[in-house]
Order: C-alpha cells, then structure tokens, then sequence
C-alpha cells in the first residue's frame, strides 16, 4: 500500500459526502464489482468518486475514467491532475493523446474506451445519461470489459438505465443515492395532465396555454416546451403567437421562438434563450447539459409519444428547480394517457424525495468538507 495524496479543495453537501464515503468503502470491501450512483439532476459531482479512485491508487491500481463529451476533457483533465497531486494523468480523446506512460488515471472519450480491455482496477462512467452513452449500449459495454475480472465499475447517473435499476433492484449492483441539489428543496415532481382528445397529436392541448400564461404571469419564470418533432414546434409556436397577439401581449417574436433539431439555427436560439434575451423556447429535446436557465418552467406537450422515454422525461424534468433562485420550478407533461415512461420517472423523482426525507436532508444545511 502506497501513499496518495487528496487534494479535495472543495466544500460537498451531506449528501455528497456519504456517497464519498461509501463509493470509497465499495472498492475497498464491497463484494459487488458494480455501483450505481444515482443522483438527482445537477447533484453529483465527479470528486465523488475521488475516495475509490484513491483507495484504487493506494494497492497500486489504475484508473479509467469515461467521458461523455470531448469539450469537458481538459476541464476534467485539471481537476483529477489537481486532485492528485503526484499520480500520472492521461487525456485520451480525437486524435490527440497527452503522451504518459502507464498512467494512472486514464480519461478517455467514448470512443477510445473501446480500445482498452481488463485494463483497469476501477473504471467510472460519469453522466451516464449523456450522449453518445445514452444512445449506444456499445460504448457503456466497452467500458465495463475496460475493467480487470477483479476490478470494480462504477456508473454514475441522473436517469439510471431500465437495465441497470432492475439489476440494482435484484441486489446485483450496490446503489448510492445523492437523493438532494445543495440547496435541500425537494426535487419538483412533474405534474400529469391527461387529455384524451389531443390523441394522435392533431389537437392542440387545452390546458398548454393556462402552463404558460402561469408561467409568465405568476412565476415570472422562463419556459421550454418540449416538443416530439420540428413540424410541432412550429405548429405550437404559430399557436402561442396567435394567443399571444390576440391577448395584445405586445410583439410575440420577442416572447418566444420555436426550433428544432432540423433547424440550423436551433442552437443560436437556444443559446439566446439561455441568455435569458426572450422568455419561451419551443423545441424538440435538448440533448446538451449546458442548455439550462436558473430560473425555468418545463412543458412536454405530447409527453406520451415514443420519442420521449424514461430517460428523456427525467432528463427534461432536471432542467427544473436546480438554481437557487428558483429552486421550486414546475414541471407539465400533458399527454393523451399514462404510459409506462411517465409513469417511471414521476415515481423516479418522488423516491428521490422520499429517500431525502427519509434521512432528514430537507431539514439540514449541513456541508462537510
């Protein structure tokens, strides 16, 4: 055993803290080789998993930790170099490869963990729910045959895979839950609108204008509607425009614009909206992390349609409610019917509430550092 150093220069929640701690106690004693961290949105941080890395390092291990996206490689690159002062750190994305030998810690991107296998005592895949993870079953195996047949996995999420929540529910894989943001309100819980005559997607929702005029109105807030396609993007934006101009809302082009993934200034417009420069975003989803406002409502209009799964509608529900200026922001899904996805990450949301509750985090500001 060896000594390592930890360079943790940062305050965590409680919350955080135990799942320090307990990540640490899993690779040093837990008999289970997988761990899912399973954190409400914008609750985890990778210094989480810093305790394991460093119980890894101390029995002379190595490390690979997975990248979802290359941008986030240097900034992930300085903070585990900061982390650890001492121990060897390589960034392995595009075509570009910080030249160490035998690192230590090896961030790779998605793509370059496909070369490595029974490689690494531990391995971390942080964001699990981001793109291309999300979207490729491929890449998350990759990762997993990067560990050594002794090695420990570990998967940190917002929106756990349906797979990876049924094997954690059959006591197959340990789970440690960050169930509260640093500010300690409840997650906002979607609220569920049920009409059965927009089935088939032609109607319009009645209920989606009182969402927004609330919005605006009484909450003084921003609003992204989440749409299933660029046709109802554009469709719903032509529709609130005619409300807007009817109600003499004043000029309805600087309250809202509407985009799409097939929109080739979709990103200039949510980058503007981010900005707070006009109130309501109408779009299809959002697949960027970065694409958050503090202070936000979120409709999903046709929230039974298959484009938006589990996954999606908690990735859309955490968009709500995670600044402190607005930390009880409200989250719609107006749908035809219940299906499975909404129900799954209504009931997600509230067991995150409940865990927090049931430990006594809602009435504690405690930080530990």
């Amino acid at each position: 055993v060896k000594s390592v150093r930890l360079n943790l220069d940062i305050a965590f929640s409680l919350p955080q803290y135990e799942a320090f701690e307990a990540l640490a106690r899993f690779v040093r004693k837990d008999s289970l080789s997988e761990a899912m961290v399973w954190a409400a949105s914008g609750a985890a941080r990778p210094e989480v998993a810093y305790g394991a890395i460093r119980e890894v390092l101390k029995r002379g291990g190595r490390v690979l930790f997975g990248i979802p996206r290359k941008e986030i490689m240097e900034e992930m690159n300085y903070r585990v170099t900061q982390g650890f002062p001492g121990v060897t750190v390589a960034g392995v994305r595009g075509k570009v490869t910080k030249a160490v030998k035998d690192p230590d810690i090896v961030l790779a991107s998605a793509y370059h963990a496909l070369k490595y296998y029974r490689n690494f005592d531990l391995v971390i895949l942080d964001e699990a729910e981001a793109f291309p993870f999300r979207a490729c079953d491929m890449l998350v195996n990759a990762l997993r045959r990067a560990r050594k047949t002794d090695g420990k996995y570990v998967y940190i999420t917002s929106t756990p895979d349906p797979a990876m929540y049924a094997r954690a529910q059959r006591g197959e894989v340990k789970v440690i839950m960050i169930p509260l943001r640093v500010h300690g309100i409840p997650l906002p819980v979607p609220k569920m609108i049920v009409e059965k005559d927009i089935q088939g997607e032609r109607k319009i929702p009645d209920s989606l204008f009182g969402s927004v005029r609330e919005t605006i109105e009484e909450d003084l807030a921003q609003l992204l509607v989440v749409v299933p396609d660029q046709g109802t993007s554009a469709r719903i934006g032509a529709f609130l425009r005619e409300k807007f101009m009817e109600m003499a809302y004043g000029d309805a082009d600087r309250l809202l614009m509407s985009t799409g993934c097939q929109d080739e200034e979709q990103q200039r417009k949510v980058n503007s909206w981010v900005r707070g420069e006009f109130p309501i975003l109408v779009t299809t989803n959002l697949t960027r992390r970065g694409d958050v406002a503090p202070n936000t409502n979120v409709i999903v209009v046709y929230a039974d349609n298959p484009t938006f799964d589990e996954g999606a509608l908690l990735q859309l529900a955490g968009r709500v409610g995670w600044s402190d200026s607005y930390p009880t922001g409200k989250v719609w899904f107006i749908a035809s019917r219940m299906t499975r996805p909404i129900e799954g990450a209504i009931r997600k949301i509230s067991l995150l509430n409940e865990e927090a509750e049931k430990k006594g985090l809602l009435e504690t500001g405690a930080v530990k550092r």
